[in-house]
């Protein structure tokens, strides 16, 4: 006789306990849930002049804690700020040299599970405004 109900759980505790095999297998599996990235100081298709800019982004995962994550900057696919866990606030941030152009930055996070998320903003970055001089000394009429 086989039991039922309550007692057929309590009966394939009892049938594990004593080391002993015939209750259906069950499996626990862990689901990772991907992290989150944004770039906040940049918006899509925001228009720059060429030099050097600090970039800002959040990265965030429900089941992993800051430590467990690392973001990397990349500017026109090349990494220019090499993976490193965000504050404990979630927040991180790289300095990039912007040259003229349609360019592109994208910010990706990874997590201890494997989990990827990325950010991206397009960029149009024109050149250095012209350059100036005034011509303050030697003045006419002096002695050098």
């Amino acid at each position: 006789m086989r039991p039922t109900g309550h007692h057929a759980s309590s009966f394939c505790l009892l049938v594990v306990a004593l080391g002993l095999t015939g209750c259906p297998d069950q499996q626990i599996s862990y689901v990772n849930s991907d992290p989150t990235a944004e770039i906040t100081s940049h918006a899509d298709g925001e228009q720059l002049e060429a030099g050097l800019h600090r970039f800002m982004g959040t990265v965030d995962d429900v089941d992993h804690v800051n430590e467990d994550l690392a973001a990397s900057w990349s500017y026109e696919g090349e990494e220019v700020c090499p993976a490193l866990p965000p504050d404990s606030n979630g927040s991180i941030s790289c300095e990039i040299f912007l040259e003229s152009g349609a360019r592109k930055v994208v910010l990706e996070v990874r997590d201890a599970g494997d989990g990827i998320a990325s950010a991206l903003v397009n960029l149009d970055v024109q050149p250095y405004g012209e350059p100036w001089a005034e011509i303050t000394a030697p003045e006419q009429g002096g002695i050098y």
